[in-house]
């Protein structure tokens, strides 16, 4: 179908913590967009790590240009295309902390993607998740978990890119779908997804899949704006944590969705 498109929408809000103490946030967001291949990446830096708003910018801006060159790769070959990518994001964060006069360790922090290609009858997807963020998927208005969070024996422990054994808990997942189903998909740090997903029992909010209509049937800016405004509105008042969210959704021109409000 060649009215088929992907929309894009990310933010990262400062947490109160970090409003308080005047620091900087370290949640980090990046946007790919073409007409026919678009993503979103999402980063969280350690919060232990002096350098990691650092290591997270430069890691979803990274990520983001690599896996849109390596799409086709990846998705033929999963496994073997994320080792590969983890092993080029280190070499290229222990440049870049040479640069900074840091160590690499202090540029840690997590990563999540998801990277859609339309193509005549389907949509191809790619998705990577390493740490404690998770990954929403809708199709044909029904909103699932796809990627859960990592985390480890305790509850604030994960895993970070600059980690030993990042290779062995950095999962990727491939799929297709029809276009029909106007799949879309959202990323969310841990400072945000426990306001739209409930872990215990596998429910997703409705606003979650508000946040995906509104994408897919508001103009770029408004949506934009809607995400910015639900994050500093209705999550950070709730949240001491960094706040990130990014959408990645399919639209078809010509086809009439109806519109529910964010709540």
């Amino acid at each position: 179908m060649k009215d088929t498109k992907l929309r894009v929408a990310a933010a990262s809000v400062r947490g109160q913590s970090h409003r308080t103490e005047n620091t900087p946030c370290q949640d980090a967001v990046f946007e790919e967009r073409s007409s026919y291949l678009s993503g979103v990446c999402v980063a969280d830096g350690a919060g232990s790590c002096v350098a990691s708003h650092i290591g997270a910018r430069i890691t979803t801006e990274w990520t983001a240009r690599y896996v849109r060159r390596e799409f086709a790769a990846m998705f033929e070959e999963p496994d073997a295309g994320s080792s590969k990518l983890l092993i080029d994001l280190k070499h290229h964060l222990t440049s870049e902390a040479a640069l900074c006069g840091c160590k690499p360790s202090d540029l840690s922090c997590t990563l999540m993607f998801a990277f859609a290609e339309t193509r005549r009858r389907e949509v191809r997807y790619l998705c990577g998740n390493l740490g404690d963020g998770v990954i929403l998927m809708q199709q044909n208005g029904i909103t699932e978990i796809l990627m859960d969070a990592d985390n480890g024996e305790f509850a604030n422990q994960t895993w970070f890119v600059t980690s030993s054994d990042a290779n062995t808990h950095f999962r990727v997942c491939t799929g297709s779908c029809p276009v029909e189903s106007l799949p879309g998909w959202l990323l969310a740090t841990d400072g945000a997804w426990p306001f739209l997903y409930r872990r215990s029992s596998g429910t997703v909010a409705r606003a979650a899949q508000s946040l995906l209509e509104d994408v897919r049937t508001a103009t770029p800016r408004r949506s934009q704006i809607a995400l910015s405004s639900f994050l500093e509105n209705m999550i950070i008042p709730r949240s001491s944590d960094d706040c990130s969210i990014a959408l990645l959704q399919t639209i078809a021109h010509g086809r009439h969705i109806s519109r529910r409000p964010i709540v």
